[in-house]
């Protein structure tokens, strides 16, 4: 990194085609939603409904754009519902912990952004109030779950390197513009997938089977 990336104000790109990200102007549109859902797993049905009521788009102010051989706008702002944001983590190693001053618990997440169709990771940090219950569904969901009852409260304090979409072909990059922090706060963001919906059902059967097996049976009484 050279004294012009140590010396840029925060929120400027070295890129002399895109300028500055304007904070003031933009922090408040579209403010993050904080509907509660109550998230019953015996009636996905029911959650599904109640979903369907609160606003799920969520802001993430990001300053972003597409490589300049694309014919699209080179600044742009995405809107991402919850639906379209799924999480898989890992346990940061604890000298990372140590070194940052990050709680034991803190994870990595990479968070999944559906982009005009196409799938382009970024990695964040994140730290995870995570419901009981969240590590059994997550250890069958094979790495991408959508956590319900949820808080994450997002933190990058660098811009990752341009994220290349999954065919390696270079066709479409995302950047984060310039040395920004990002500080999003992301309430109750989970959406039952259809397809997931069964394994929650068989999830919950299988526990209340288990907690059955081991209930205590009082003998019959005498008449």
């Amino acid at each position: 990194m050279g004294d012009d990336d140590r010396n840029r104000p925060q929120g400027e790109s070295k890129d002399p085609d895109v300028p500055r990200y304007d904070w003031e102007s933009n922090k408040n549109q579209n403010p993050v939603h904080d509907g509660k859902i109550n998230w019953d797993f015996k009636n996905p049905d029911a959650v599904e409904e109640e979903i369907k009521k609160i606003d799920r788009n969520v802001r993430f102010d990001l300053k972003s754009r597409t490589r300049k051989d694309i014919p699209e706008p080179d600044e742009k702002f995405y809107n991402f519902r919850a639906s379209d944001i799924a999480v898989g983590f890992n346990n940061r190693p604890p000298t990372f912990a140590k070194r940052s001053g990050a709680p034991k618990e803190r994870k990595t997440a990479r968070i999944r952004f559906n982009i005009d169709g196409e799938y382009s990771d970024l990695l964040l940090e994140a730290t995870f109030n995570i419901t009981e219950g969240c590590d059994e569904i997550h250890s069958f969901l094979k790495g991408e779950i959508f956590i319900p009852e949820s808080e994450f409260n997002i933190s990058m304090v660098f811009p990752p390197k341009p994220v290349i979409n999954s065919n390696q072909r270079d066709l479409y990059t995302m950047n984060i513009v310039g040395n920004v922090q990002l500080n999003v706060t992301i309430k109750s963001k989970a959406i039952l997938k259809p397809e997931w919906r069964q394994k929650f059902k068989e999830l919950l059967e299988e526990k209340e089977a288990a907690a059955k097996a081991v209930e205590p049976q009082e003998p019959p009484k005498e008449p």
